[in-house]
């Protein structure tokens, strides 16, 4: 019994955080979408994206891309040109797509002309060394 006990106090001390969040965004025809640090970054987590929903009003000959901002950014999703009007779903499991750790996740656009709104759900990893605080 004493041994179950310790085994799971061991687990508990040592089982990772992870902080989850949601972020929405209003895309409108007229305006470069383009903006950095869509989903600020914090000091020793990984950002990863499970789910990007993006529901199209408004179609266009124009690329939308979730990146990274590290020197060589890590592309985590792309919605390609003229995607037709309605919900377009990129999905990366449990587990997600990562990105640089410590770094912005921004999005690019390679100009105006898309409408509609997006969704990017995902959550914050921490990565050691680990403290309290990130336990």
């Amino acid at each position: 019994m004493a041994f179950e006990t310790l085994t799971w106090v061991y687990h508990d001390a040592f089982k990772v955080k992870k902080q989850a969040f949601h972020y929405t965004l209003v895309l409108t025809a007229a305006a470069d979408p383009s903006a950095a640090a869509i989903l600020p970054a914090k000091s020793g987590y990984r950002i990863r994206i499970t789910d990007v929903w993006f529901v199209i009003s408004t179609s266009a000959a124009q690329t939308l891309t979730i990146r990274d901002d590290a020197l060589t950014p890590v592309v985590l999703c792309i919605i390609p040109a003229s995607v037709a009007v309605g919900t377009y779903h990129g999905e990366f499991g449990h587990a997600g797509m990562p990105a640089t750790v410590s770094k912005n996740v921004d999005l690019a656009a390679s100009a105006a002309g898309y409408a509609g709104h997006l969704v990017i759900e995902g959550f914050y990893e921490p990565i050691g060394p680990f403290t309290p605080a990130t336990l």
